[in-house]
């Protein structure tokens, strides 16, 4: 997911509260000298475009405790996203058909997380619309309707089970990122009518 211009200090109290606990659940994790996340030597990983079947496939559920390769990839994902300037990255946008994706929420100053075999639960019959881009189709963006709020469960890199009610813009990152896991891409989703083109930067 893209990196939105918009507003987040409402989100602060909720996920200031949940990032405290993963991050104690994350002793072990590399994650805690990423500070700044500057990697000089990871891995590039490439992002698979929208055109890519890889993005349709199932993905495999993730087993614990983390393999080696798997925590790998999760720290090469941490690097990524930020590289490439988004909130959000599913392991099937990096070629991984897992149920994993990372968040950076960097606009509050918090360290990314990973959401590890996430399911949301329920979803509030109210929804609202909100422009969206996807590191996969760069330099498009449209609006897409989602609902409001939306409880979910996940794992964390530790093994530990979080049940989580979240709301607007927050609620937003987790759907957009589960439905990569789903098979399923903003294109789906967005309203045709709205759909602009942004040069990504640098282009």
């Amino acid at each position: 997911m893209w990196t939105p211009k918009v507003c987040c200090s409402k989100l602060s109290g909720v996920i200031l509260n949940l990032i405290q606990d993963l991050l104690m659940d994350r002793v072990n994790t590399s994650i805690q000298r990423q500070s700044n996340i500057e990697f000089p030597y990871m891995p590039r990983l490439k992002l698979i475009s929208s055109d890519n079947k890889i993005l349709r496939e199932k993905n495999a559920g993730v087993a614990f405790p983390l393999s080696k390769e798997v925590r790998e990839l999760i720290d090469q994902m941490f690097f990524a996203v930020r590289k490439f300037r988004g909130v959000g990255l599913a392991a099937s946008q990096v070629g991984k058909n897992l149920r994993l994706a990372v968040i950076d929420l960097n606009t509050l100053e918090i360290p990314p997380f990973a959401i590890i075999n996430p399911v949301i639960k329920s979803k509030s019959f109210r929804k609202a619309s909100m422009e969206e881009g996807c590191l996969s189709i760069p330099g498009k963006y449209a609006e897409v309707k989602r609902p409001e709020t939306i409880k979910l469960e996940f794992f964390t890199q530790g093994g530990k089970k979080v049940k989580l009610k979240a709301e607007g813009f927050l609620a937003r990152v987790f759907q957009h990122e589960i439905d990569h896991l789903n098979g399923i891409i903003i294109s789906d989703k967005w309203d045709v009518k709205t759909l602009r083109d942004i040069p990504p930067e640098g282009s």
